[in-house]
């Protein structure tokens, strides 16, 4: 069990740091042949490291680093089905078997050891984490790549800067920063709540996080528009994109009028949704205020 696990940790960081690496380095090819066997001497002994058994470092590194090497310059000495990453995880998996030692027990308390181990495990385990969090991190930051609907390929770290670039970030951080400014200026507590409401509210609406703007650029109308008007709309457009009768293409008419049908019964829902919060607000504010005016007229009598 103890091989096999150490086997799938060398394995695993060997791909997790060679993957890490940016691609638009100078030297890329030469930081990752001498990263990934340290990344892999690093996986087999810390997987050989726990319990009683100890395994020195330098074995299994020394080993990867002059395995992987000369087959990574000269594959033909490898079989066809090995190739540079199983052979050197092999061998320092085996060389770390070869080299292993077995920890003296201690003679202290066994309750102070188990205290002393823990400590060690929680610290050694966040320290692994945070390194295999970074590291698949930078892989994706810099490494994954996004097709826009033009066919073009771009990096993710390049899209995330055009985003924070963008017209949709700025109007987020506008809308952001004075509804924050609004909420400061209020000086009662119903002001204040009122404050807090509208902010998320703005911010819902930036976002666009139920999607209604979206769904008016589908109909091709604006946020300010009436119930009529989208009916209208709705129908002009079902009536030209409907899949039996247009001009376009079954498959494209087909997908035009299912975006078209999706958006205008989406709005119906959040206006008809909307219409009822607001009925229930006005029901609960006119009985608040009969309530106050009762109060107030027993109080004066």
């Amino acid at each position: 069990a103890r091989v096999l696990y150490q086997i799938c940790a060398g394995s695993m960081y060997f791909s997790i740091a060679t993957v890490a690496v940016p691609t638009f380095i100078p030297y890329c090819d030469e930081v990752k042949l001498c990263l990934g066997p340290l990344a892999l001497a690093c996986g087999v002994w810390i997987a050989g490291n726990y319990g009683r058994q100890q395994v020195n470092f330098m074995s299994p590194l020394t080993t990867a680093l002059v395995v992987h090497t000369v087959l990574h310059y000269f594959p033909s000495l490898a079989s066809g089905s090995i190739s540079a990453l199983n052979a050197a995880t092999f061998s320092a998996t085996a060389v770390a078997q070869c080299y292993r030692e077995y920890r003296p027990l201690s003679n202290g308390p066994a309750r102070r050891r188990r205290r002393l181990g823990l400590c060690k495990r929680v610290v050694i385990l966040s320290m692994g984490a945070m390194l295999v969090s970074t590291a698949f991190t930078a892989a994706i930051l810099f490494n994954a790549e996004i097709v826009d609907e033009n066919g073009q390929t771009l990096k993710l770290s390049d899209a995330i800067s055009n985003f924070f670039k963008s017209p949709a970030w700025a109007e987020f951080g506008e809308t952001f920063w004075k509804l924050l400014d609004e909420i400061a200026q209020s000086e009662t507590d119903e002001e204040d709540a009122k404050s807090w409401e509208d902010f998320f509210n703005g911010i819902k609406n930036v976002l666009d996080v139920d999607g209604e703007r979206r769904y008016f650029a589908v109909l091709g109308l604006t946020p300010d528009a009436t119930n009529q008007e989208i009916k209208k709309t709705y129908r002009s457009l079902a009536k030209k994109w409907h899949p039996d009768h247009n001009e376009h293409g079954d498959k494209a008419a087909a997908t035009r009028f299912m975006e078209i049908q999706e958006a205008y019964e989406a709005l119906v829902k959040l206006r008809s949704l909307r219409g009822q919060k607001r009925n229930r607000d006005k029901a609960e504010h006119q009985s608040f205020s009969s309530e106050k005016s009762t109060n107030h007229f027993h109080t004066d009598l």
